[in-house]
């Protein structure tokens, strides 16, 4: 058991040093315990994540989240909110942002560079077989073994 700013909290866990969540860094993070007297009501901010229950949307659980924070606020007792507000977000959408255009646009880039390289080794190897044309008639012409267009 640990005290910080005063208040009592049971130690679970030990993080490696530099560890951060959704880029926050933070000396200490704790459990969320509903209470109107609690530290976090005096913050600007607080960031909390939950899993979404597979049979609900964003959009639902944001609208029933919204109509919860009323009867929260009154059940606990706890203070003005100070015109804060909570909002439900996609947490892929809020870590990694609007990158599928720029992955969509970067997997074409490396297909076109494969398309090229694929190309240019086709070239390659035509411009080689047609250099050794003349060869390969000669060694038809006096059965050399191996020729593709000698008769069996």
């Amino acid at each position: 058991m640990i005290r910080l700013e005063g208040l009592p909290f049971e130690v679970v866990g030990v993080l490696p040093s530099g560890f951060e969540v959704f880029g926050l860094k933070a000396d200490a993070f704790t459990t969320l315990a509903l209470d109107s007297a609690a530290w976090y009501h005096q913050l600007s901010f607080s960031l909390f994540a939950a899993r979404l229950a597979p049979d609900r949307s964003l959009e639902q659980a944001d609208r029933e989240y919204r109509q919860l924070i009323p009867e929260i606020r009154r059940d606990r007792k706890y203070p003005d909110d100070y015109g804060r507000t909570a909002r439900l977000q996609d947490m892929r959408a809020a870590v990694v942002g609007d990158v599928r255009s720029s992955l969509v646009l970067l997997g074409a880039a490396a297909t076109l560079i494969l398309v090229i390289a694929g190309a240019n080794v086709g070239t390659l190897l035509l411009t080689r077989a047609a250099g050794r044309r003349r060869e390969i008639a000669v060694r038809a012409a006096v059965g050399h073994r191996g020729c593709a267009s000698r008769e069996s």
